[in-house]
């Protein structure tokens, strides 16, 4: 607005970022055993191109694409939330390191997950406030992994998950 241009920024069409993961996979010589794997994939990660890259790169094999295995983003934060409640401190850190995390989307998940069933943890009031004091911090910190290790660290301490 303080320019006066308005751009408008559309996701690109699932076809290109097909053709443009092809043509990643070829310059990097990577053979691909079925592209119908990519295509699915596309499907379900469409329109997160960060995501779709970041899945194909960790899939790929001593040069090669097999198959494709990933897990949805909210099966990631299950998977953490859940890892959380057992108190697996070691398995919420291998989830985070081994993942893309958007830290505001999780925070927003862990919030919905105990609004919609206040008996997932143990003092839903209090999960709920601190969900909120963390994800505002969030915002201001330069590694977000620690600030979210402080908030799961201050929920165990404080016997509220």
């Amino acid at each position: 607005s303080k320019c006066g241009y308005h751009l408008d920024l559309n996701d690109p069409p699932a076809k290109e970022i097909y053709n443009r993961c092809l043509y990643i996979l070829k310059n990097e010589g990577v053979s691909v055993e079925n592209k119908k794997f990519i295509i699915e994939m596309i499907k379900k990660l469409y329109p997160d191109i960060r995501k779709i890259i970041g899945t194909l790169q960790s899939n790929v094999v001593d040069g090669k694409l097999n198959e494709i295995s990933f897990s949805t983003t909210e099966d990631i934060f299950k998977k953490i939330f859940i890892s959380m409640k057992e108190n697996d401190i070691e398995g919420v850190r291998k989830i985070l390191k081994s993942n893309y995390i958007d830290y505001s989307d999780l925070y927003g998940f862990l919030y919905r997950e105990v609004i919609e069933d206040p008996d997932n943890v143990k003092k839903p009031g209090e999960f709920i406030i601190e969900t909120g004091e963390y994800m505002y911090r969030n915002a201001s910190v330069s590694i977000s992994e620690v600030n979210f290790m402080a908030y799961y660290f201050n929920l165990m301490k404080r016997e509220v998950i």
